[in-house]
């Protein structure tokens, strides 16, 4: 008798637990298919094709690691910034970055007056934390911000004697598996030009502009240590300085630039050299990189998502991709650069008043 019960009661269990699945599995069809006549419907107001691109929340439901080699690089990656506690994605993302990189080095930059006790949570992954004092001025856009803790995160990693470093955000996630690799190679198949005065190309996001003079993507970068040590090594922006134009990635890169001797004339081609000499430029799509700010929901950022095929060229809105830096390392004497393309460049230096 007891175990006619006992089996009654485990067929049951299993029974309801059966039909939840089947429940829950026809919701989320409905869902689906609720989103998909969305989209359908603001295909045909709008006049275009809509995608979407869906990535895991939580390091969890993330099942794939990066290739098994026989020579792994080993890399460090500083997430700086203030911690993101949304969907607890800074820390979601050091531990994604804990199962899909088993081999990086993991340095979070963030400031001393963070919770503690959510600091702990984090440093129970046994990752890098370097606590930063803020600076007494932000400086514009937060520049002196990101200077202090995207520098402090470096200078650890070197420290820590790793050879090449990615300076991500803590709101930023990588989801290709195989990332690493990938800049690693990227490097090593093109070498800087002799006058670069540098140990390797630096890696940039393509946000990088294709026409607007020495501004190098701040936001995603990788590089040799030293030459990253180097790149963020620039002065606070002080309190009272006057800029005639400040774009925080234009200070940065142009400091660096000018430290390095380079003559920094306001055309094209001299930009241009810049880039066949000592930069390069990747896609986000090719990172996969997810940023947890703005118009996340779009896939492509910087106006891109409204104007990739609605402008002809516009100096202001192009940005470098991949292939654009490619064309321009291979064959930049084949570029035609007109006048609109000059005159946008004729602006200010952004040296102090």
């Amino acid at each position: 008798m007891f175990n006619n019960v006992s089996k009654w009661r485990t067929s049951t269990r299993r029974f309801i637990a059966s039909m939840q699945h089947r429940i829950r599995y026809l919701l989320n069809k409905m869902r689906h298919e609720l989103f998909l006549r969305a989209l359908a419907f603001a295909e045909r107001k709008s006049g275009r094709f809509i995608t979407f691109h869906t990535r895991p929340i939580y390091s969890k439901d993330i099942v794939h690691v990066a290739d098994t080699l026989v020579h792994t690089p080993s890399c460090a990656i500083v997430l700086q910034g203030p911690i993101l506690k949304k969907y607890d994605f800074t820390l979601e993302t050091i531990r994604t970055y804990k199962k899909v990189y088993p081999m990086l080095t993991i340095i979070l930059s963030t400031w001393e007056d963070e919770d503690p006790v959510y600091l702990e949570k984090i440093r129970d992954e046994g990752i890098e934390i370097v606590l930063n004092k803020k600076p007494a001025y932000n400086g514009p856009r937060n520049v002196n911000m990101q200077i202090v803790s995207a520098r402090n995160g470096i200078k650890r990693a070197k420290d820590l004697g790793v050879p090449y470093v990615i300076k991500s955000r803590t709101d930023q996630r990588m989801y290709n598996k195989n990332i690493i690799e990938t800049l690693y190679n990227l490097i090593q198949y093109f070498p800087p030009g002799e006058r670069s005065k540098q140990n390797k190309r630096i890696i940039f996001g393509h946000n990088t502009p294709k026409y607007q003079p020495y501004v190098f993507s701040d936001i995603f970068i990788f590089g040799d240590i030293d030459d990253m040590v180097e790149y963020w090594d620039t002065d606070l922006v002080e309190k009272d300085a006057q800029y005639p134009v400040f774009i925080a990635e234009m200070y940065l890169a142009y400091s660096y630039l000018k430290r390095k001797g380079w003559p920094m004339t306001w055309s094209i081609q001299a930009m241009w050299e810049i880039y066949r000499e000592c930069i390069i430029t990747i896609d986000w799509t090719e990172i996969d990189l997810f940023w947890l700010k703005y118009d996340y929901f779009w896939e492509r950022h910087f106006w891109e998502h409204k104007h990739r095929y609605n402008q002809k060229n516009t100096p202001s809105t192009d940005h470098l991709h991949f292939h654009d830096w490619f064309n321009i390392y291979s064959d930049m004497e084949n570029k035609v650069i007109t006048s609109q393309h000059e005159g946008f460049i004729r602006m200010q230096v952004p040296e102090k008043r």
